[in-house]
């Protein structure tokens, strides 16, 4: 008889060092940009798809500079402070205030990184806001590679306490979906079966866990 166990909803704590983030031709170019000391300008716009490591660039950058995140871009939330962070969905955001918040942060002089999965100027129909929006430094980054996923993979499995041997990481990356997405899911269903099932990380239980 197989015993299984109840699995408490635990949260994810990823390492989010600059070390632990994983380099791939997909992302060096954002990366790159968090490392310098000074932009040419004064906002970076890093956009790309869910999970793909824009936070964990977010805070590379903020501990690097001591930005602050915001809730939004709003002209209320700045003050002395010289660095921000955004993570911005540009579907919702008050396109009239995030102008004003353009213009208070222009005054200062400050700095800002911009999150978001597209390009910020894409939905905008604020014209003046358009044309600051263009004008941002932007970098993409794009769904991995073969290299890069194995990385990623390896990278969330170590997060969650497992350890994936190559042959693992090969098995998955031929089968599963190209995308980052993908990696959290994939990974949250085998790690819920072995504590589940107290069992060891092999190729058997990613077939059992993933219905493969």
């Amino acid at each position: 008889m197989l015993y299984t166990h109840p699995v408490l909803p635990l949260s994810w704590h990823p390492l989010l060092d600059d070390s632990s983030f994983c380099i791939g031709k997909s992302n060096i170019h954002a990366f790159q940009w968090i490392q310098k000391e000074k932009w040419p300008f004064q906002h970076l716009s890093i956009y790309g798809p869910k999970d793909s490591g824009k936070t964990h660039l977010g805070m590379l950058w903020a501990k690097k500079h001591q930005a602050v995140w915001l809730p939004c871009a709003h002209p209320s939330f700045v003050d002395s402070k010289k660095n921000y962070v955004l993570d911005v969905d540009p579907h919702c955001f008050n396109e009239q205030d995030v102008f004003r918040f353009l213009e208070e942060v222009h005054a200062l002089e400050a700095c800002c990184l911009w999150l978001s999965a597209f390009p910020l100027h894409v939905h905008c129909s604020h014209s003046a806001l358009r044309s600051r929006f263009i004008t941002f430094l932007c970098t993409q980054i794009q769904e991995p590679d073969d290299a890069l996923l194995s990385k990623v993979l390896k990278k969330a499995f170590r997060d969650v306490g497992l350890i994936a041997y190559p042959q693992i990481l090969d098995f998955l990356i031929r089968r599963m979906d190209r995308s980052f997405s993908s990696i959290r899911d994939v990974v949250g269903k085998i790690h819920d079966y072995t504590l589940k099932h107290r069992a060891n990380l092999s190729i058997s239980v990613v077939k059992s866990a993933l219905d493969w």
